[in-house]
């Protein structure tokens, strides 16, 4: 396993985020994982200290009702290997929150594990289970084989003042 490490400050140097990400190698010819110990010492390369220090906790399975109707994986979520790019993940995966939870709350952790692959032309439904008032744990899977495609946990914070919510319409 690769792991990547991301802090982001301010010009004051003060912390205002930071990420770790976990990867895997996959061959693409077999599309099977790649044993990293196999690939040599010059892909390797740890960082000292992690940009996220807590330990990663296993996220945990859901049986949610799908949140609104199944969609479809257009040709515009697809990366160059012809399956659903990873950045469009995490706007699946928030969407059922409620525009007034979003208003009301910002995002403060966040942990996403991808477990399948999804192609243009699959449908995918949303899953969304609460925790507690602030934690969710987030599922997208493919209702015609019962695939878990991907999940999810978040954790919000209160904002000081709500944000608007969205456009505001008048005649």
């Amino acid at each position: 396993m690769f792991h990547r490490d991301f802090r982001f400050d301010d010009s004051a140097g003060r912390r205002l985020g930071s990420a770790t990400t976990a990867w895997v190698a996959f061959d693409i010819e077999r599309r099977r994982p790649v044993r990293v110990d196999a690939l040599g010492d010059k892909h390797l390369h740890t960082a000292d200290p992690r940009a996220v220090t807590e330990p990663w906790r296993k996220l945990p399975r859901i049986e949610a009702e799908p949140s609104g109707d199944a969609f479809p994986v257009f040709a515009s979520h697809l990366d160059m290997s012809g399956h659903a790019n990873n950045a469009s993940f995490p706007d699946w995966l928030l969407e059922p929150l409620t525009m007034e939870f979003r208003a009301a709350h910002h995002l403060a952790a966040f942990d996403i594990a991808y477990q399948s692959e999804a192609f243009r032309g699959d449908e995918l439904a949303l899953q969304l289970k609460s925790i507690d008032e602030h934690r969710f744990i987030h599922r997208i899977t493919r209702p015609a084989d019962r695939t878990v495609i991907c999940t999810a946990r978040s954790a919000w914070m209160r904002r000081d003042r709500p944000r608007s919510s969205g456009w505001q319409v008048t005649s």
